[in-house]
């Protein structure tokens, strides 16, 4: 893929809510103003009438375009709507219960802004933080590209299985367009399944030194709301797959 200039960078930051306000508010308000964001895409998963209208009088902003789905699609989908809706090459994917650093977005330029780095870096690369505070710490992996063909040498640490179900990064929006595919099985597994399509479609991700944002644990959390069973099952399903990738 061709070089491009920093100058000419712009990040669609694309966020997925469902029944949330104040958490919402609190993911973007850090970087909204940031150099790098062009504009902050909020999709509301069909939320009740209430939360859409507090979301409509309080996320005023010239940057921010809120929209709200006509009936729910559930996670992953609603992850591909929030993308498809970026107007920018580039997409950072958010979740609304999460928070964002100005240092996550200086690592993302800073990386940019590397000839190496730029030299190899294209629309099939993932930019991964290495850090998602304050309890997942991926720097064992940090400056490492990952891709089918080693990421089943490290199956076995629990962090990066932690890790390969952990969204918030920057991605292609065209590339992420083209390698999704729904399926209705996949629940709040919905981000290693994506990243098992991604590396089967022979792409990669680059974990990225000092990029970090916080990474909330609390009761209203997707994951910790859904089948916790079933999606673990599922994970280790798809862990199976990246291992014979």
């Amino acid at each position: 893929m061709e070089a491009r200039s920093i100058m000419a960078m712009k990040l669609t930051l694309a966020i997925t809510t469902y029944q949330r306000t104040d958490l919402l508010y609190e993911s973007y308000s850090k970087v909204i103003d940031h150099p790098l964001i062009s504009e902050v895409v909020i999709v509301d998963d069909c939320s009740n009438d209430n939360v859409w209208e507090h979301l409509k009088k309080n996320c005023i902003h010239p940057k921010i375009k809120l929209y709200r789905n006509e009936q729910n699609l559930n996670m992953s989908r609603n992850k591909r709507e929030a993308i498809s809706k970026a107007s920018n090459e580039w997409a950072i994917i958010l979740d609304s219960d999460n928070i964002l650093y100005p240092e996550y977005l200086d690592a993302v330029e800073k990386t940019w802004l590397n000839d190496e780095a730029r030299s190899w870096y294209g629309q099939d690369v993932i930019m991964c933080p290495s850090f998602a505070e304050p309890d997942f710490n991926f720097k064992d992996y940090s400056d490492l590209m990952i891709d089918k063909d080693n990421a089943k040498n490290f199956l076995q640490d629990g962090m990066f299985r932690v890790f390969l179900n952990t969204c918030n990064y920057v991605v292609n929006r065209d590339e992420y367009l083209k390698v999704y595919k729904y399926d209705e099985t996949i629940k709040e597994s919905d981000t290693i399944y994506f990243n098992t399509l991604w590396m089967q479609a022979g792409n990669a991700f680059y974990v990225v030194p000092g990029m970090k944002y916080h990474h909330r644990k609390h009761s209203g959390s997707g994951w910790l709301n859904g089948d916790h069973r079933y999606n673990m099952n599922k994970a280790a399903e798809l862990q199976e797959k990246i291992k014979n990738l």
